[in-house]
């Protein structure tokens, strides 16, 4: 989101700097204008990496559970719940579990970045893998 934004932006901040340093017009609206829109795409970029870096910690803290039971138990959990993760109603960081087949499981989570995309959990190399759509 903060891209699309960013494609209409920075052509309008170039023609605004043009208008200030050449045309000497407008200086302190222009100036304030500058600014707000760029304190307002920070407050969106540092919102989107707060999210990433959060979601990211749970989702690890997540996928070392459900390897801790497979350890102790032998094979991987039938749900979060029975691993003994707390998900509730309110799964807000959208972590989702499922098997794809009887015995490989599929965890992964929507990225916070680009709609569509997901981290998925590689199981064999025990890491989180960004996957495009």
């Amino acid at each position: 989101m903060l891209g699309f934004w960013l494609l209409f932006l920075v052509p309008s901040t170039i023609k605004k700097l043009f208008t200030v340093f050449v045309k000497k017009k407008d200086q302190k609206q222009i100036f304030i204008q500058i600014v707000l829109w760029s304190i307002s795409c920070a407050i969106i970029l540092a919102h989107h990496v707060y999210l990433h870096k959060t979601t990211l910690h749970y989702a690890k803290s997540i996928s070392n559970t459900v390897e801790a039971f497979y350890i102790k138990n032998g094979k991987y959990p039938k749900t979060l719940e029975y691993a003994g993760v707390k998900t509730g109603t309110d799964n807000k960081f959208q972590i989702h579990y499922y098997f794809i087949n009887e015995s490989q499981p599929a965890l992964f989570y929507p990225a916070t970045w680009i709609v569509f995309d997901t981290y998925s959990y590689d199981f064999k190399n025990k890491k989180w893998v960004y996957r495009s759509n």
